[in-house]
């Protein structure tokens, strides 16, 4: 009975957090106006990418340490692995710390804009694993980037 109880308790109170959306990761799932200038947006925003190439290319260090000689897969395997282990918790990092930044005030649109594109990314390479390595699924994201001023982010 008093597991019973428990676990009734348990999913009630699960249920509840998930109604008022509390538990989730705390981020916002749209780009919010921000007391930010565009240099400084730059700045912060440039930090954020940086991070998540470094994030990145460690993932990808492991994996490859991890996957070399008798223990290595094939091309179409690592790609699928490293878009798993390397591309998707990275970019899907990056988004939510840009996004909880906030932008300038003129440049919300383009900052959401910027970043749908960033997570249609990681969508793309998992529909088109062979093209992980090649900057295909990432152009248009890179493309917009470039465009705002953040060659940090200009990065599959």
């Amino acid at each position: 009975m008093r597991k019973g109880m428990l676990f009734a308790v348990a999913s009630v109170c699960a249920l509840a957090l998930a109604a008022l959306g509390c538990g989730g990761s705390g981020g916002t799932d749209e780009v919010t106006a921000a007391s930010i200038s565009k240099g400084e947006y730059i700045r912060e925003a440039s930090a954020i990418c940086e991070a998540g190439a470094k994030r990145k290319q460690t993932a990808y260090d492991v994996y490859a340490k991890e996957h070399e000689g008798a223990n290595a897969v094939s091309d179409a395997q690592r790609n699928r692995d490293l878009i798993e282990v390397m591309l998707a918790p990275n970019i899907e990092q990056e988004v939510e710390e840009l996004r909880e930044l906030g932008a300038p005030k003129n440049d919300v649109d383009t900052i959401e804009r910027m970043l749908r594109l960033r997570e249609e990314t990681v969508t793309l390479a998992e529909e088109h694993p062979e093209t992980v390595f090649t900057n295909e699924p990432f152009e248009k994201s890179i493309n917009a980037a470039k465009k705002y001023g953040l060659a940090a982010c200009a990065t599959p």
